[in-house]
């Protein structure tokens, strides 16, 4: 491996080591499992300042906000065992936020997770980012990102093939795959039964038809 990182300017190697960079850097892993170290969730929220010396009234402030902004305040005094996958990545989103980190790292947080839970866990990285945390997530669910993300990296092989906007870059020759409702759209184009701005979700996409559909003498109407 070669190459360098820096991190806020500062070569990674200058760091004194781990403890050091996570004073910068949350990490979220693939699998929660691997993470959760207590047994209840109240205690893993706090975990992390306990051994970092938060003050008591801050470790106590910072749990409220977290369990504010992630919607697990019912989960505080449940046994993290007994949580769904979406809980406990959520879970560990906000443990890992109490750290007050500036970077934040997600790899695949919801490669295990159906649906459901897949918002719930999109919805707490937006979160991340409207607190002003730079999150960084590596994923292959493309329309998820496409509705969260500020900018997307596509990659192939280490070498970056397209960087933008999600809409830049799903709409450009090196795209990943696009989501299916994108393609979809496209093709009704193609038949001249889309004359609006393409859609990146399905819920766009409802609403933009909706919207063609009830315009007045539409074609679509008779279709």
């Amino acid at each position: 491996m070669r190459g360098d990182i820096a991190v806020f300017s500062r070569p990674l190697t200058d760091f004194a080591g781990l403890s050091d960079i996570t004073e910068t850097i949350g990490l979220v892993m693939q699998d929660p499992e691997v993470q959760l170290v207590n047994t209840v969730v109240r205690e893993e929220l706090v975990w992390g300042m306990e051994n970092r010396g938060v003050p008591v009234p801050q470790i106590e402030r910072r749990l409220r906000r977290a369990a504010e902004l992630f919607g697990i305040g019912d989960l505080l005094d449940r046994f993290t065992h007994a949580l769904s996958g979406g809980e406990k990545q959520r879970v560990v989103v906000a443990s890992v936020f109490c750290l007050n980190p500036r970077i934040m790292l997600l790899d695949e947080p919801t490669s295990e997770l159906d649906p459901a839970g897949t918002e719930g866990v999109m919805n707490a990285i937006r979160v991340l980012a409207d607190e002003g945390v730079t999150v960084l997530v590596v994923e292959h669910k493309v329309e998820e990102l496409a509705v969260y993300a500020d900018r997307l990296i596509a990659m192939r092989q280490g070498r970056i093939e397209a960087a933008g906007t999600p809409r830049e870059v799903l709409m450009g020759t090196a795209a990943p795959d696009r989501p299916q409702v994108l393609d979809i759209a496209l093709r009704l184009r193609e038949l001249g039964h889309w004359d609006t701005e393409l859609p990146l979700s399905v819920p766009a996409a409802v609403t933009a038809w909706e919207a063609m559909t009830n315009a007045p003498h539409s074609d679509r109407n008779r279709t």
